[in-house]
Order: C-alpha cells, then structure tokens, then sequence
C-alpha cells in the first residue's frame, strides 16, 4: 500500500494572502480609519489597538442591527 505524500510544513514567516477580495478591501478599509485616527508617527502597539477599536465598533454595529432585526421579527409573528 502506497504511502501518503508528506504534508510540507506550514511557512509562517510570511504573511498568507487575503482569503477574498472582500478581506483585502476590509484591510485597507481598515488601515485607513487607523491612519486617519493616530497619524504617521503611530506605533505599532498604537495601530494595533486602535485596529481592535475600530473592529471592535463595527461588531457592535452589525450586533446591534442583528439585534434590532430579531426583534422585528419578533414583534411581526407576535401580531399574527
């Protein structure tokens, strides 16, 4: 019986490329807003948590819509 090929290992030196057009427009979205908020002196430390700021605003946005539209539907099938 044939062996399987050996898997190669995973390089991770280098930065994977985005899984979608979608990842690759959020990322520069993304880098811009960080841009526009700290400046061109910004750390890495700084650009990083204003990322997770940033991100973590948009989660809450899509929570609080997601949030707002169960209730709608809520309310639509109490009426019925």
């Amino acid at each position: 019986m044939a062996m399987p090929p050996k898997k190669r290992p995973v390089d991770r030196s280098k930065p994977s490329p985005p899984s979608s057009k979608v990842v690759g427009e959020v990322t520069a979205l993304l880098q811009r807003e960080v841009a526009a908020r700290l400046g061109p002196d910004s750390t890495f430390e700084q650009r990083r948590d204003v990322g997770a700021r940033v991100m973590a605003e948009v989660l809450a946005v899509l929570t609080d819509e997601a949030r707002a539209e169960f209730d709608a539907r809520v309310r639509t099938k109490g009426r019925s």
